[in-house]
């Protein structure tokens, strides 16, 4: 091995749960590559995660946004008709909605 000269004469001390050991040099350069490789894993699965929360609360958001606006329009539409003396019964058959949607939309809508 690339340390087995210096791991001779050369050792270092560890403290772990009152558990005193004596490492080599090269032990300890073996921790040190291990710890950087995990800390290197952590923060790319952090990274990762972040990116894919924030796709997934982008498409949440669209979607989201996308049955507002269609909400929106459809009320719209409710209280055009309305304002037009269309009957509530025909309203309910152009929309899809229930009686009591269309009434509530119209509630809302002060009509």
């Amino acid at each position: 091995p690339l340390f087995s000269i210096m791991t001779t004469n050369c050792k270092l001390f560890k403290e772990d749960k009152d558990v005193v050991s004596v490492l080599t040099l090269e032990e300890r350069v073996r921790d040190n590559i291990w710890n950087d490789a995990l800390a290197e894993g952590i923060s790319i699965g952090e990274s990762k995660g972040i990116s894919i929360g924030k796709a997934e609360g982008k498409a949440e958001g669209k979607a989201e946004g996308k049955a507002e606006g269609k909400a929106e329009g459809k009320a719209e539409v409710i209280l055009n008709l309305l304002a037009f003396d269309f009957p509530l019964d025909q309203i309910v058959t152009i929309t899809g909605l229930t009686r009591a949607e269309v009434e509530a939309i119209r509630d809302a809508g002060n009509l």
